[in-house]
C-alpha cells in the first residue's frame, strides 16, 4: 500500500507545524489498495492528526496501520492523555462519515494514559 508518509516526509511536515512528535508504524507490506481509498484513508488519519493538535496537550503521536485478517485496513492514531479526558464518549464525526461511506467503522478508545481512534475500511 501506497501513502505519502514513507520516509517520514509528512512526518516531518506534521511535527514542524505541530510540535507534536509523529511516528508512522506501517504493518501493511503487500496489500494493493487503489489510489482513491489511499486517499481517502490518508485524509482521515490527516483528520484524525489535527484533531489530536487542536484538542489536546499530546506531546506525541502513533499511527499504525494495520491489516486485520477479516480484510479490513485499519489505522488506528495514538496519543498520549495530559489532562483528564472530558469526554470519553466522543466520535470524530467528519471521521466517522467517511469510514461509514466506504463501509467502514471508527471506534475510540480512551484510557488513563492513551486515545486512540482507530478507523477500519473493508477491501
Amino acid at each position: 500500500m501506497q501513502f505519502p508518509w514513507p520516509g517520514g516526509g509528512n512526518c516531518r511536515y506534521v511535527e514542524a507545524a505541530t510540535g507534536i512528535r509523529t511516528t508512522v508504524v506501517n504493518r501493511i507490506e503487500s496489500l494493493r489498495i487503489h489510489d482513491r481509498l489511499a486517499a481517502e484513508i490518508f485524509q482521515m488519519a490527516a483528520e484524525a492528526l489535527s484533531n489530536v493538535q487542536r484538542h489536546t496537550s499530546a506531546t506525541s503521536v502513533t499511527v499504525n496501520l494495520e491489516e486485520e485478517e477479516n480484510g479490513c485496513v485499519v489505522v488506528k492514531v495514538e496519543n498520549e492523555v495530559m489532562e483528564p479526558a472530558i469526554n470519553s464518549e466522543f466520535v470524530p464525526r467528519s471521521i466517522s462519515a467517511r469510514a461509514e461511506a466506504l463501509g467502514g467503522y471508527t471506534k475510540v478508545s480512551v484510557s488513563d494514559c492513551r486515545t486512540v481512534v482507530q478507523v477500519g475500511i473493508p477491501i
